[in-house]
C-alpha cells in the first residue's frame, strides 16, 4: 500500500486488548487443575477463530461433554477475575485510533469475539466511539481464516477491500484478510510468526505505536 488507506480495519484480542495472554493463562491453569494436560497448543491454535470453531475444537480433545463443560466453567471464571481488574489496552492503541479520527479516516472492527462482548469491553476503556462499524463473530457464517468478516467490514464501511488495511495478530486473521484482498499489518503477540506469515504479511510491526508512522512515510 503506497498511499494512506482508505479505511482501518482492526481485530481485537491480541490487536486492540493484551487479553490473548490472559485467556491462554486461564485455559491452561483449567486444564491444571483438571488434569486435562497441556492444552496451550490448542489454545493457540483456536487464536482468531470463532467462539463456536474454539468449543468445537475443544469438545473433540476433551471427548466427556462433562468434564469439557467443567473446563470451560473454570477458565471462565479465572479470566473473568483477572479481566474484572480492567481490559489491558496494548500499547499504541488509543493512540493510533485518536489519529486516525483525526485525520477522518474510517475504523471498523472485525473481531471472532461475539458483538455484544465486543461493544461492553470497548465502552469499558472508552475506545467505542472510535469505530465507525463493528463486526462480531456472531454477525458472520464462517470463521477466520475464511474471509467472510472482513469482507462484511468492507461493505459496512462502503470501501472497497482492496483500500482497507487490515491490523491484525493471528495467522488465521492474515489469511482472512489477504483472502479479501486487503493489506495486512501483523502487529505480533501470542501466535509464532511462521515462514508462511512473513511472505503473506505486508509488513510486521512491533506495535500499534508503529503503525502511523510507517502510514506517513507512505502517504
Amino acid at each position: 500500500m503506497k498511499k494512506m488507506p482508505t479505511a482501518v480495519i482492526f481485530d481485537m484480542d491480541g490487536v486492540i486488548f493484551d487479553t490473548e495472554r490472559v485467556y491462554l493463562d486461564s485455559c491452561v491453569s483449567a486444564a491444571g487443575e483438571l488434569g486435562l494436560g497441556d492444552v496451550q497448543k490448542l489454545c493457540i491454535s483456536c487464536i482468531g477463530v470463532t467462539e463456536e470453531v474454539t468449543k468445537k475444537r475443544f469438545a473433540e480433545a476433551i471427548p466427556d461433554p462433562e468434564l469439557c463443560a467443567r473446563f470451560w466453567e473454570t477458565a471462565r471464571s479465572k479470566t473473568r477475575e483477572t479481566l474484572s481488574r480492567g481490559m489491558p489496552v496494548k500499547e499504541g492503541a488509543r493512540e493510533l485510533l485518536q489519529k486516525l479520527y483525526t485525520e477522518g479516516i474510517p475504523t471498523a472492527l472485525a473481531s471472532s469475539t461475539r458483538t455484544e462482548t465486543v461493544i461492553r469491553e470497548l465502552i469499558s476503556v472508552d475506545l467505542f466511539g472510535f469505530f465507525t462499524r463493528i463486526v462480531g463473530g456472531d454477525m458472520v457464517s464462517r470463521s477466520k481464516p475464511d474471509p467472510e468478516i472482513f469482507l462484511k467490514a468492507a461493505d459496512m464501511l462502503g470501501v472497497p477491500g482492496q483500500e482497507c488495511l487490515v491490523l491484525e495478530d493471528s495467522k488465521n486473521g492474515l489469511l482472512s484478510a489477504k483472502a479479501a484482498g486487503m493489506t495486512v499489518y501483523i502487529i505480533p503477540d501470542l501466535v509464532p510468526i511462521d515462514d508462511e506469515m512473513k511472505e503473506k504479511a505486508d509488513m510486521i510491526l512491533p506495535s500499534l505505536a508503529d503503525v502511523w508512522s510507517e502510514l506517513k512515510k507512505d502517504a
